[in-house]
C-alpha cells in the first residue's frame, strides 16, 4: 500500500543522489587528472597528451608521472 511507495520513492531519491555524487566524483577526478597530466606534459616539453590506449605505439609514457602529481596534490 502507501507504505510500499514511500519506501519506494524514498530509495529512488537516495539512488537519484547517490548517482548525483558519483557523477561530481568522477568529473572532479577527471579534472584532476586531466590537470595533472596537463603540468606533466608542460614540465617534460611535450605539445600533446593522449590516452595510453590511443597510442598504438611509441612516444613517451607518463603515466607514473601523472599519478605521483595527483598523488602529491592530494596531500
Amino acid at each position: 500500500g502507501v507504505r510500499v511507495l514511500f519506501r519506494s520513492k524514498i530509495k529512488q531519491e537516495a539512488q537519484a543522489n547517490v548517482e548525483k555524487k558519483m557523477e561530481e566524483m568522477n568529473k572532479q577526478m577527471a579534472d584532476q587528472t586531466m590537470e595533472a597530466a596537463k603540468a606533466v606534459g608542460n614540465a617534460k616539453g611535450l605539445s600533446v597528451v593522449l590516452p595510453k590506449d590511443a597510442v598504438l605505439y611509441g612516444g613517451v609514457d607518463i603515466t607514473d608521472q601523472v599519478l605521483k602529481k595527483l598523488a602529491s596534490d592530494a596531500k
